[in-house]
Formats: C-alpha cells, structure tokens, sequence
C-alpha cells in the first residue's frame, strides 16, 4: 500500500492530517484514518474510496481531499479506537506499522 500519510484540504476548506491505510480483514474493504485539524473530535475513519473521490463544484471537478504536504507523524499507541464517518461507530483499529492499520469491521 503506498504511504499516504500528510496534510490534506477538504474541498470545503477544512484541514486533515492523514495517519495512513487501515484494512478490514473481514470485508477487505480500505479506509482511511485521520484526523481533523481545525477542532478536537479525534480520529476518523472514511473509505478509501471515498477520501480519493473526486467532487463536482461549480460545474468542476476536484479531489475530495487534496494533498498539501507530507507528514511522518505516527501514533504512539497499538491499539485504540476511531470513528467511522459515515456511521459515527466506534471502530476498533490496531497499528502493524505506521501508516498501516488493521480494523475488524
């Protein structure tokens, strides 16, 4: 899986770090995990996807999320929980390595 791991700008305007790739052993679906910068409501998880969908606005195209800049930034803890952003569930993620996760969703 490649290292996606950095800052990215929602198309709204808001601001995310990106802490990298989790995979559901269950479903083999992809996620995203990361965070908000602009408020403290911890980490999130979104489909892949999704996160790398393009969105139409004022009849153009752009990314969903669009890279900023890179960031090594990693998770100190194993194991811990993230929010799926559609659902609002609390997911139970563990860390392989950093920028790669594991769910069991």
């Amino acid at each position: 899986m490649p290292d996606i791991r950095g800052i990215y700008k929602h198309f709204k305007g808001g601001s995310y770090e990106v802490f990298g790739i989790c995979s559901s052993y269950k479903t083999n679906q992809v996620f995203v995990l990361y965070k908000p910068l602009y408020n403290d409501t911890g980490l999130w998880l979104r489909l892949f996807s999704m996160f790398f969908s393009k969105v139409t606005v004022d009849g153009k195209l752009k990314d969903r999320f669009a890279f900023m800049e890179h960031a090594d930034d990693m998770i100190a803890e194993k194991r811990f929980s993230a929010l799926h952003s559609e659902t609002h569930e609390k997911i139970d993620v563990i860390q392989e390595t950093p920028g790669n996760f594991i769910i069991n969703l």
